[in-house]
């Protein structure tokens, strides 16, 4: 459901989908602030007996270091893809003229 929302954001904005849809995956998995975001949280946190306020504390600082890491890698491949597009157009370009 959300890669269609993803893809739909992507075409109205005439933009390329996979920096969307690697933001949403990434977005998706970033559950890391709460022991209920996920199954395995619960079962390290009545293992562990961590408290709700410890995945906070741990939890909010990962996730936005992944928010800043990820963003700066996403805005990367979208350069480095842009970059090798252009370059195939040039040469294409360059190919039909000789």
């Amino acid at each position: 459901m959300g890669t269609l929302i993803a893809i739909s954001v992507a075409q109205q904005l005439r933009a390329s989908p996979e920096p969307f849809v690697l933001a949403l995956l990434f977005g998706a998995n970033l559950s890391y602030a709460t022991p209920v975001a996920y199954k395995t949280n619960l079962l390290v946190m009545n293992a562990g007996r961590y408290s709700f306020s410890d995945f906070v504390r741990v939890g909010v600082p990962l996730i936005i270091l992944m928010w800043v890491v990820v963003s700066l890698a996403l805005s990367w491949v979208c350069l480095m893809v842009i970059r090798y597009l252009n370059t195939a157009i040039i040469f294409n370009e360059m190919r039909l003229h000789v």
